[in-house]
């Protein structure tokens, strides 16, 4: 039997029987609780990320209070708020500070003080 980079068993010409079940078991729970942590198996890295982006336009704030605005967004596609994390974009491309709300599983607020400006949000 070879043991591999992250601990698991290669069966060779001869293995067989116990020591092949064994190996694949072991092999079946190392796969179950692997995290892609560089130790266990190997590092993801962020570009193995998924990116969506979605334009979140200046045409659709509702005032608030104290100045501030506010629109509901709805999520594309079949993405959940509890499952990514959301990053907006100013006009620029510049990352930007926005406040975000939850409002259920695929729609929540983001918010604005400036009703003319427009985001470009970016869900991973």
């Amino acid at each position: 039997m070879q043991t591999l980079t992250y601990g698991f068993k290669k069966p060779q010409t001869g293995d067989q029987g116990t020591a092949l079940f064994t190996a694949l078991a072991d092999n079946i729970t190392r796969l179950d609780a692997h995290d892609h942590d560089g130790v266990d198996s190997p590092r993801l890295t962020s570009a193995a990320i998924n990116k969506v982006t979605q334009t979140i336009a200046a045409g659709s704030w509702v005032a608030t209070s104290q100045g501030n605005y506010r629109q509901v967004v709805t999520l594309p596609g079949t993405l959940l708020y509890s499952e990514i994390s959301i990053a907006m974009k100013n006009s620029s491309g510049h990352y930007v500070s926005a406040t975000i709300e939850a409002i259920n599983a695929t729609t929540y607020y983001v918010y604005s003080n400036n009703v003319s400006e427009a985001f470009t949000a970016v869900y991973s």
